[in-house]
């Protein structure tokens, strides 16, 4: 059986990665940085799940993942304008699911990082394969999960620990952030601030 060789340790990567070892197949992850999301910093994400008719994380358990991850529903979101009046919306169930990201207990990179390892995959941290590797390696199958390579936005900002209650806030105002938005987003004593720039093309 040929081994499959997956270039990225993110999240698409990973995912990969568990379905294919518990399929049986021999598995090799490469990551260019030390470890698995790098990029992040204890920074807090949406799992968007007010598009789909199914829960995104039973979406998730379908996809072979165990939620072995902080996953933290919320029901209300607060949209602000430039004035910061506030328009509040809610929903019965989940708009979407707060996680963490980067490289530390409890966020989702790391979740699925030990549940690869536990089906027995292979992750090579600071280490990649060249285009010119690949093409001359007939024996293997590769995957390439290294994300996209062109930029239609940047997202800065800061994370915190903080004692405020959890809770979500969207800011649409071109002054703040222009073409795109910004939020503020506290989950569990942990607190995100950024504005999201669209990059015109």
């Amino acid at each position: 059986m040929a081994s499959i060789k997956i270039l990225g340790a993110g999240l698409s990567g990973l995912t990969a990665a568990i379905n294919l070892a518990k399929a049986g197949y021999k598995i090799d992850v490469y990551e260019k940085n030390k470890d698995s999301g790098m990029r992040f910093n204890g920074d807090l994400q949406g799992l968007e799940n007010w598009s789909m008719e199914k829960d995104i994380l039973q979406d998730l358990t379908s996809m072979n993942i165990k939620i072995n991850f902080s996953a933290n529903p919320y029901h209300v979101l607060h949209v602000r304008d430039s004035k910061l009046k506030d328009k509040v919306i809610k929903s019965k169930r989940p708009m979407f699911y707060i996680v963490q990201r980067g490289a530390l207990k409890g966020s989702i990179d790391y979740g699925l990082k030990k549940q690869a390892l536990d089906s027995g995959v292979k992750i090579h941290y600071g280490k990649t394969l060249s285009e010119k590797d690949i093409k001359n390696d007939k024996s293997n199958i590769y995957i390439i999960a290294s994300g996209p390579k062109d930029v239609f936005a940047v997202a800065v900002g800061i994370s915190f620990r903080t004692n405020n209650k959890d809770i979500a806030i969207g800011i649409l105002d071109d002054s703040i952030a222009p073409k795109a938005y910004g939020y503020i987003l506290v989950s569990k004593g942990k607190g995100c601030i950024a504005t999201v720039l669209a990059i015109l093309m």
